[in-house]
């Protein structure tokens, strides 16, 4: 990602926010960030609809680190507080 520059996805039909997460950030657990970007777009984040154009968080902006333990389990500490 370019540093200041705004990235967009607009989500496909059957997408979800793990996929998106493991695509763009190398681990499903990151899924929470991309929900709490895009909170007012998302109104359940186990189902957002396709067509909804979302804000990727650069990784800096929530300390996402696939190779950092610690990194991991915060956003899974996080992501407690959004499950059904």
């Amino acid at each position: 990602m370019v540093p200041g520059k705004v990235k967009k996805r607009i989500v496909a039909p059957g997408e979800r926010l793990t996929l998106i997460s493991q695509e763009e950030y190398g681990h499903k657990s990151f899924w929470v960030y991309l929900y709490e970007e895009n909170k007012e777009l998302i109104k359940d984040p186990n189902n957002v609809m396709a067509g909804t154009n979302i804000v990727i968080p650069e990784p800096s902006k929530y300390g996402i680190d696939k190779e950092n333990e610690e990194s991991v389990h915060r956003a899974e500490k996080l992501a407690e507080k959004y499950k059904k």
